[in-house]
Order: C-alpha cells, then structure tokens, then sequence
C-alpha cells in the first residue's frame, strides 16, 4: 500500500511538469528569482518525485506477514583505515533493467537468495540513510547511474572543453538545459502563472526533446542551447547546504522507464486493480 501510494504520488507530481512542458509560456529567461533559503522539507519534497529501484530480500514470502529487507554488504568505512569497521553498502539503481540485470548475478547475489527488485522514491532512501547514520554499521546507498547516460555526460564535457571534469566524473548524470544569445547566458526556464522551474533530466533524449521544443518558435537567430552536466549527488547536497535562488526552481524529470512504471500504477489503480 506504501509503494502505491508513493507512486500515485509521483504521478501528481509528473503532471504538474507536464502541465509545464506543454504550457505555451515555455521561453528563456535571464531574470533573477527570488532568494530563498531551501528548507531540508523542500528538498525531501524535490527527491519524492524520483523514483529509483533497490534489492531486497524476502524472508518467509509465505508467512501472514514477510519480511523484507535491503540487500547490504559490509565494507571498510576507510580503505586504509579496515580498524574504523564497516559500513553497509546497498546499490541502489537510476534504470530498474539495471537493477534486474544485477540480481542475475551469481559473484554478488548469495546463493539461494530471494530477492526482488522494488522501486521506491529517493526522498523514503535519503530519510532512512539519515535515520541510521549514528548506526555502528551505517546504512551508505550507492547510486549506481546507467553506463550510456555516464558515456553521454563525459561526451558533452569534452565537447564543452572539460577535459578534466570529464576524466573525473563520477556519479548520476543529470542534464539541465541552459542557453546562450546575444552574449547572454542563463537557464531554459518554464513559466506557468506564478510557478517557475528549471528541469534536471536523467536522461540525455529527454532534454534534447525539450531543447528542441523550447526553441522551436524562438525569434531569430535562435538561442544556443546545450546541457550543463551535474552529479545527482552533487546536486542533491547543493540544495542541501546552498542559498541559491536558482535551486529552488529545480525539478527532477525521471527516466521514460520511471514515468512508464508510474504511469501504470495510476491506471492499475483507477481500474481497482
């Protein structure tokens, strides 16, 4: 009931950006928002809507009540410390075909194992890594991207000059549309009434569609648009920690493969299934 309600959640959220997308006040601006510190709330809100997929093992699946938990393993909290003990690794997956492939594995999955892939939203993973991490053993999640989204990253850096940011990436690729015209710079935002936001795709076609759209009807010359590359988890701790007013207009754009698994729960849900 949880997982359901959390996806229907989703959804309402993904149509607010859909109302977004095919708002015909989409355009550029350069105007500076309001400054406003992001309360943790807010950013837990933003994670809420970006559905990831974890293993877990079910123990007893016959029981009245089973019992499910993460699939971890123990592993030096410092390479070159092994005295510091051990935290408990869990991957968690951007791309559940990811996720699938990983159980399949016979050098990490222990053998006679039952386990599951689930989808659940990064907001519940964030609260449960916070909640344990006094924990002797604490609970790390490794947010494992898509290898032709990281290929796709490391491209554009290149492309873009950055040489060295694209040897060292590391993390979950996003992809955020930014545009450049008569020697100005800013960020491809969209305008429905009041709301403003500045799309953060996980997947490089996604954003390649909106850049196009955005400036189909653009005065000519048409502005240049390209994507600024950042790690999720660089992200994530920005809105954490920054009083930057552009932060609070982000919002994450899921995979099609996410917007899929919710769209079908909404439908398995209205037909009382």
């Amino acid at each position: 009931m949880v997982l359901r309600k959390s996806l229907v959640q989703w959804g309402t959220r993904l149509g607010l950006i859909g109302t977004l997308l095919f708002s015909p006040a989409i355009g550029l601006s350069i105007r500076p928002l309001p400054a406003l510190a992001i309360p943790e709330a807010d950013v837990i809100e933003k994670l809420s809507t970006v559905p990831v997929y974890t293993i877990v093992e079910v123990v007893d699946e016959n029981a009245q009540q089973s019992e499910i938990r993460l699939l971890t393993s123990p592993v030096p909290r410092d390479r070159q410390s092994p005295d510091d003990g051990n935290v408990l690794l869990t991957p968690v997956f951007i791309h559940q075909e990811d996720a699938e492939a990983f159980i399949k594995r016979e050098d990490v999955i222990p053998e006679n194992s039952n386990v599951k892939v689930i989808p659940s939203p990064l907001s519940k993973l964030y609260e449960l890594q916070k909640k344990h991490r006094n924990d002797p053993e604490p609970l790390v999640f490794d947010l494992v991207p898509t290898k032709t989204q990281v290929t796709q990253a490391i491209s554009l850096l290149r492309e873009q000059g950055n040489e060295e940011r694209a040897n060292q990436f590391n993390g979950v690729p996003l992809f955020i549309a930014k545009f450049e015209k008569d020697e100005q710079e800013g960020y491809l935002t969209l305008e429905n009434g009041d709301r403003k936001a500045v799309l953060a795709f996980f997947d490089y076609q996604d954003f390649e569609t909106f850049a196009q759209e955005s400036t189909q009807n653009a005065e000519e010359p048409k502005p240049r648009v390209f994507a600024e590359v950042v790690p999720l988890e660089y992200l994530i701790n920005l809105l954490l920690s920054e009083n930057e007013p552009l932060l609070e207009s982000i919002e994450f754009v899921p995979t099609p493969e996410s917007r899929n698994l919710i769209r079908q729960s909404i439908q398995e849900r209205q037909s009382g299934q």
